[in-house]
């Protein structure tokens, strides 16, 4: 389970915009800072996965615009509590497969574009009995990278939709959560929010 700030269930939340009927300015806040954290683990978790010892700079040297494809298959398994996402009735265990396609592609001034395809799906069980089915996807994309290390090095863009859906079986009942980051982390590490948004509560999704 990936620590996160968890927040309020809201309908959506579009940061940067002010109208008659936003939420609050501390709940805009505390939602930015979610999805800038949320958005911070994935940059982490992509990085992680990178074959660096396959993806190292020699092997872009020859020709820009070199595409290097790699695809990880791994089981995944987690728990969800009510306190972090209050719509539980009770804690959810959940057990599928990860699979996760990454694409590097070298930039015409020799930064990379990393893009990344994970998704996991399998099924869950609740403490009272429930049995679901769940879906989660995240497309991220790293533009601009200097490097390719664990961490990417800024200033980078990041944008890239992150989506659970948690299916009842039997009458059972379910949720979605989705989220769409869109971030300018600059050379200092600091990020600014170009447009991220989120429908449902990003604690209610454990992946």
């Amino acid at each position: 389970m990936k620590p996160i700030i968890c927040l309020a269930a809201f309908a959506i939340v579009a940061f940067g915009q002010t109208t008659d009927e936003a939420q609050p300015t501390q709940d805009a806040a505390a939602a930015q800072k979610a999805v800038h954290e949320r958005a911070n683990q994935k940059i982490q978790s992509m990085m992680k996965r990178l074959d660096v010892a396959r993806l190292s700079p020699q092997v872009f040297n020859s020709t820009f615009g070199t595409v290097v494809v790699q695809t990880i298959r791994m089981p995944s398994s987690w728990n969800l509590d009510t306190k972090t996402c209050p719509a539980l009735k009770s804690t959810l265990h959940g057990k599928g497969e990860d699979k996760n396609t990454i694409t590097v592609t070298q930039n015409t001034d020799g930064t990379f574009n990393i893009e990344s395809v994970d998704q996991v799906t399998g099924t869950a069980n609740d403490d009272l009995g429930n049995q679901y089915i769940f879906l989660y996807e995240n497309r991220s994309t790293v533009d601009s990278s200097t490097s390719l290390i664990t961490q990417p090095n800024p200033p980078f863009d990041f944008h890239g939709p992150d989506t659970f859906q948690l299916l009842g079986v039997n009458g059972a009942t379910g949720y979605s959560v989705a989220q769409y980051f869109r971030l300018h982390v600059n050379a200092d590490g600091s990020a600014t929010d170009m447009g991220s948004a989120a429908s449902g509560n990003p604690g209610c999704d454990p992946i």
